[in-house]
Formats: C-alpha cells, structure tokens, sequence
C-alpha cells in the first residue's frame, strides 16, 4: 500500500503540469501560483478569464483560519469584476488555437495577502459566534385561516431560547416574520441578505397550525381544547442550507378561548425547540466552531470530487462523521470527527484510487490542506 501511495504522488507531481486541473502552490510571504487551463474566443480574453478563476478558486484558503465567507454569490460577481487585480503576473505555460477558440494553460501568480485584506475591509469574510443570534419567521395559521398575531413565533422563539440560544433583539425588516421562508427560495435568499447585515447567523423558519378540537362544559364551566403543531427548520445563514427539521404537538385547555389556543402553542413549541436544539449544540462547535479532530482544505474541488473524497474518508470506521463546513467555487473544508491517528486519516487521503489527492503540510497537526487532481 505505501509503495502505492508512493507512485501515485508521483505520478501527481509528474502530471501537475500537464494535467487539466487546478493546482495551487502556497510561495510564502502571502503568494500563491495558481495553474489551470482556460479557453475562449481569443488569447487576451482567456488570459483574463485565468485571472478571475485563479483568484476565484483560491479564496478558499482563508478557510484555514477561523473565518468563513458571507455572500458568496455576490462574492463572486465581485471578483468577476475586480479579480484581476490581485494578480501580480501569468505566465502562459501552452498554448494552442483550435476549434476558433484559443486554448490556454497558465500559471497565475495571485497576492493572496492583499485579496484577504480586501475581502475583509468588504464584509465578506466573518468569524462565527460561539453563540450566534437566530431570527425566527413563522406561518401560523388558527382554524386553518391565516394569523398575523405571531403567537407561535414568539414561543418559538421563547424555548429556543430557554435552551440557551439567543435571539436576535427585534425583527428583521424582510421579509415579513409571518412567513415560512424556508419553503421559499426567494423569501429565503431575502431572509439570508437582511440576516447578513444584521448579524444574524441562524433562521429558524416554519409553520403552526392550530385547531379547537372540542368545546364541552365540565362542573359547569365550559371549556375550550386546542390542538397545535408546529414543524421547523433551522437554516444556516452563510450557506443557506436546511441543517436541521423539527416537529412537535401541544394540547391544552381552559374556560377562556385565548388561554387554551396560547398554552397549546406553547407546549408545541416547547417540543419542536427541544428536538432542534440539541442537534444544534452537537453541530456548531464541532463543524462551524472548528472543534473537529480534523479540518481538511480540499483545492481544486467540486460537488462530485468532494463527494468521492466524503465517502473515502468515512470509510475509516463507523464512528468517523464528516461534515462540510464550508464550500467556495473550488474550494471546500470539511470537519472529520475522527478518533484514530493523524497517520492513519493522512493514509485514508494519499491511498484514495481517484480522485489523486497531494497532502501539501502533512506535518501539521490537525488542519490539512490537500490538492486534488482529478
């Protein structure tokens, strides 16, 4: 197997050159040389596109630090127009014109130090709470018509906070706070702007139904029973991705109409949140609080790649848990829970048949970064 794991490096490193990939090769003092194949319909324009795709496919790097991105597509508008300007020099490796379109491989020399600076001065780069504000947007629906009281909501947001999460003080401006924006791609993309641009790292979004279930006089008295459920989703605010779902039931009920259709509310709330939390308490210290065993910085990935590598990793044991912490245009970093040896994880990725993957810091302790060529 190492004999293996041997030839298959070097057959990396012999092919780096050659091959269609996206290499990136750490020189020290904040520089990077990025090399990658690009094509279009002339010289000057395929030049210019190596530039915005090197900067582009290597902004991931700042996932080595306890920073994510926040915005990513209009991130990478940004540095569709402005990339270009942290390169220092290309080199123009082979070229050839085939087809009418000029087919180009280059190496681009990125300052990766004045791009981090830039992304930082422009808010695009955040470091994450330990305990990161949610804001909450609830449907609530009362004997199957529309309520705009947001009596769910607020005990929602109540027992979530009983369970040690923290609220966000007051309601974001859009989208309204009576809808479920998580079953919404538009709602939620608005929902995930204002939530950037009030610090608001986590929505918690979903829907109530609540119903009388009878009406009957007890000791003379009447009274009013209620039935509520309540389903819930909790979204992660800088990836935009459904963490977790949660769901739970309340009954209740009193002489006084209100007080029975809040109680059963309540406890329905109280059952969603006490599902929710815990999952989350597990989730964000280990993944998003880098408190993993592992972090690994996989360059030159995609959806596909990243999806081999996941299952070569899990395949350490049924206890190891992989998680991807954070993903940019070629760049992703993945949380491995894992118990074993550093020597052990790093024989898992140098032994993976496909794709190739180059451990570039293999003595660092537990925060790796690794070139993929496929």
């Amino acid at each position: 197997m190492r004999h293996m794991c041997l030839w298959m490096l070097g057959l990396f490193l012999a092919a780096a050159t050659s091959a269609a990939a996206f290499v990136v090769t750490p020189l020290g003092e904040g520089q990077l040389a990025v090399e990658l194949t690009v094509d279009a319909d002339s010289r000057a324009e395929a030049i210019e596109l190596g530039k915005v795709d090197a900067v582009r496919g290597s902004v991931g790097r700042v996932f080595l630090m306890d920073r994510l991105i926040l915005a990513d597509a209009l991130l990478a508008k940004y540095l569709a127009n402005y990339g270009g300007n942290f390169v220092s020099a290309v080199e123009v490796l082979e070229e050839r014109f085939q087809a009418g379109r000029s087919h180009l491989r280059l190496r681009v020399f990125v300052n990766f130090a004045a791009l981090e600076k830039d992304l930082d001065e422009k808010r695009f780069l955040y470091k994450p709470a330990f305990k990161p504000r949610f804001a909450t947007f609830m449907t609530e629906r009362l004997e199957g018509r529309i309520s705009t009281q947001g009596k769910a909501r607020e005990a929602l947001a109540t027992a979530l906070n009983n369970l040690g999460m923290r609220p966000f003080p007051g309601e974001l401006t859009t989208p309204p706070s009576t809808t479920d924006v998580a079953g919404d791609s538009f709602l939620l993309d608005a929902a995930i702007v204002s939530s950037q641009r009030a610090g608001v790292e986590v929505i918690v979004s979903g829907e109530s139904r609540t119903r009388l279930a009878e009406k009957r006089k007890l000791y003379f008295d009447e009274y009013w029973f209620y039935d509520s459920e309540i389903t819930t989703s909790l979204v992660r605010v800088d990836t935009g991705e459904v963490l977790f779902r949660a769901k739970g039931s309340g009954s209740a009920s009193s002489k006084v109409q209100d007080e029975a259709i809040e109680l059963s509310i309540v406890r329905a709330a109280e059952k969603a949140a006490a599902e929710l939390v815990p999952e989350f308490d597990r989730f964000w210290p280990v993944v998003v609080q880098r408190q993993a065993d592992y972090e690994i910085l996989f360059l030159g990935v995609d959806d596909e790649l990243l999806r081999i590598v996941t299952q070569n990793i899990e395949r350490l044991g049924r206890d190891t848990k992989v998680h991807v912490r954070k993903k940019f245009d070629r760049s992703a970093v993945l949380s491995v829970e894992y118990r074993g040896t550093k020597q052990d994880l790093l024989e898992n990725l140098t032994s993976c048949p496909y794709p190739t993957l180059y451990i570039l810091n293999p003595e660092a302790e537990a925060v790796f970064e690794v070139q993929v060529s496929s």
